[in-house]
């Protein structure tokens, strides 16, 4: 078990300062297992497996990472309550495009000629029935 802890204004710091410091931070989230089986779960019981839920909670950790260097989490929640929203939100928002494509991709529009010339193809049409001249 991690001995380390961290409050959120060490965190804060931690990560800002860089280097070894940072490393040891991110790594502090990381061995979190009961924060990390809390976000597979929510993934496994909204359309996801274990691989969806444990990439969701490492794409959250790079988040909260540049979001903490950003100044955009200054430690006003608790660290790992904002991880677990930021990993929710990463997966609903998958989620989300996912139904866009699966809506649309039964779908298949009919692969037809148009029964009617685009302006492109009308002006094309046009420029090659005039005979060469003189560059304008």
């Amino acid at each position: 078990m991690n001995a380390i802890t961290y409050t959120n204004e060490s965190f804060v710091a931690a990560i800002k300062k860089g280097g070894t410091v940072r490393q040891t931070a991110i790594r502090w989230l990381y061995d979190d297992k009961e924060l990390q089986q809390r976000v597979v779960s929510f993934v496994k019981n909204n359309r996801g497996n274990q691989e969806d839920g444990t990439d969701m909670f490492h794409e959250g950790i790079i988040v909260l990472d540049r979001n903490t260097r950003e100044d955009k989490f200054r430690g006003e929640a608790p660290i790992k309550g904002y991880l677990y929203s930021i990993c929710r939100f990463l997966w609903m928002n998958q989620m989300r495009k996912q139904e866009r494509v699966t809506l649309v991709d039964p779908i298949k529009p009919a692969q037809e000629e148009p029964d009617f010339e685009t302006p492109e193809v009308t002006f094309r049409t046009e420029e090659r029935k005039k005979p060469p001249g003189p560059p304008a």
